[in-house]
Parts: structure tokens; sequence; C-alpha cells
């Protein structure tokens, strides 16, 4: 009974360590995405400053030949200029940004790394209970092809230590435990098979 406990509750963890692992993974590989757009963009800026810089010297140049354009290339020049200064602002943002996703992975692996190290804890101790009990209890459980749950006990009958004793139950439409087959056959199964479903606890 406690083994199917211990059971029960090991594939409680695991599903809620892989649904925890998948939801971590979808977070770095989304932080991840967003790091990559973000040094796109950054790589983006540096272009358009380098290209900005070569426009800016560019109309320099045109204002020594072009005499007559004077006012109008330094409209253009005040502008490119203006959008010059402008782009290590973005740029210092960028990297912000891209320093702070950073820190947030780094959080993430942390965490993920601690929960790793409970999993692999709370398995050594269910794997040590399940082999204490099979030991010292003669307690073996098992899934048939049909979907049910057998327990098997030995170290019952003092006389035979190795006699079998087992039932198996499965859970019917109603999504309660129901008894399939007791051997030998007991009395106060259906006050036993109450309580079960009352307290989902096999260990009474």
């Amino acid at each position: 009974a406690f083994r199917e406990e211990l059971d029960r509750r090991r594939e409680q963890f695991d599903q809620w360590s892989q649904e925890m692992l998948r939801s971590l993974e979808t977070d770095k590989e989304n932080h991840e995405q967003i790091m990559t757009s973000h040094r796109a963009a950054l790589k983006r800026l540096n272009g358009q400053k380098k290209a900005l810089e070569e426009s800016v010297e560019r109309l320099r140049l045109d204002l020594k030949k072009e005499s007559g354009a004077v006012e109008r290339k330094s409209v253009e020049v005040e502008k490119l200029r203006t959008l010059e200064n402008e782009l290590p602002v973005q740029l210092e943002s960028t990297n912000k940004e891209i320093a702070r996703l950073e820190r947030q992975i780094a959080a993430r692996q942390h965490t993920l790394t601690q929960q790793e190290t409970a999993k692999r804890y709370k398995m050594n101790e269910l794997n040590k209970g399940v082999q204490f009990y099979k030991k010292f209890l003669g307690l073996e459980f098992m899934r048939t092809a049909d979907d049910q749950l057998r327990f098997i006990f030995t170290k019952v009958d003092m006389v035979n230590p190795e006699r079998r004793f087992m039932f198996s139950v499965h859970m019917n439409d109603d999504n309660q435990y129901a008894l399939h087959s007791c051997r030998p056959k007991i009395s106060g199964t259906g006050r036993l098979l109450f309580d079960l479903n009352k307290t989902n606890n096999f260990a009474g």
C-alpha cells in the first residue's frame, strides 16, 4: 500500500518536474530568440551609424564643391548629425536589454539546475523506500496489460513466508477504484474500497 502511494507521488512529481522543465526550456528559447533579435537590431544600428557617418563626410566634401547649395546641404548635415547623436542612446538601450535578458536566462538556468538536483534526490529517496518495503515486507506491485494495478505480498504467512497474497484494482468509469481480484478472498473489501476512494491512500 505504501509502495503504491510512493509510486503515485513519484508520478505526480515526475509530471510536475517535466512540466516545469518544459516551461523553463520554452522560456529559455524565447529569451534566446529575443536576444538574437536585439543583437541583429544592434548590428543594424551600427551599420546605420557607419552609413550616416559616411553620408556626413560626403556632404562635407560636397559643400566645398557646391557653393550654391551650402544652406541646403547644411540642413541635411544637421539632420544627419541629429540622427547620429541619437544612435548611441539607442545602442545603449539595446545593450542594457541584452544584459538584462542574459541575467534572466542565467537565473532560469540556475533554477533549472536546482530543480533537477531536487528531482534526483527525490527519486533516490523513493527508490530507497521501494527497496526497503520489497526487502523487509515482501511488497511488490505491477501494472498489468489491461491497466490494472496489482499488489503482491509475501512474508505474511509465518509458516510459509514465500506464499503469495495478491489483489488487483482498476479505475472504473466513475473514476473510482474498483476491486478486480483478491487471492485469497477476504471479508470487508467493500469498506476498504470505500476508505480508499475517500482518502486515495493505499496505506489506509
